[in-house]
């Protein structure tokens, strides 16, 4: 087996400190990025000092893209229960205002029909003679 120096190869430990990662940050870089630098030296993952030309900026970038497609997924989903929740209060306001508007054309055509009965007591009441009108309150 061809072994190389350790001196080339770094462990996972310093490969992260040297990126300014976390050690989690570079093992979940392993399988896409840091694979063709990855080497197993007595039996311990070892990476080629190369992978430090990958930048800080990159492996950040990477891990923070995927930290931001969650919290777009989640705000995704939230949008959507707002927007069944508006939903639900625009049926709300539409049936308010329906009842609204009914009750607003019971309340003008009481307004019209204690308006008409007035308008019957005037009359009636002009057409009793004065002496009737006088002692009505008697009856």
């Amino acid at each position: 087996m061809n072994t190389a120096p350790e001196t080339e190869y770094l462990t996972i430990k310093e490969a992260a400190d040297a990126l300014g990662v976390t050690v989690q940050a570079v093992y979940q870089r392993l399988e896409k990025d840091f694979k063709p630098y990855l080497k197993i030296i007595n039996g311990k993952k070892r990476l080629d000092k190369r992978v430090l030309d990958f930048s800080v900026k990159a492996v950040t970038s990477n891990s923070l893209t995927s930290d931001f497609k969650d919290v777009l997924k989640l705000l995704e989903k939230q949008l959507e229960e707002k927007d069944r929740q508006l939903a639900a209060k625009d049926k709300q306001i539409e049936e308010l205002n329906k009842r609204l508007a009914e009750a607003h054309q019971m309340a003008t055509q009481a307004q019209q029909l204690h308006g008409a009965e007035k308008v019957l007591q005037l009359e009636e009441g002009k057409k009793q003679s004065f002496f009737k009108r006088l002692f009505s309150h008697i009856d």
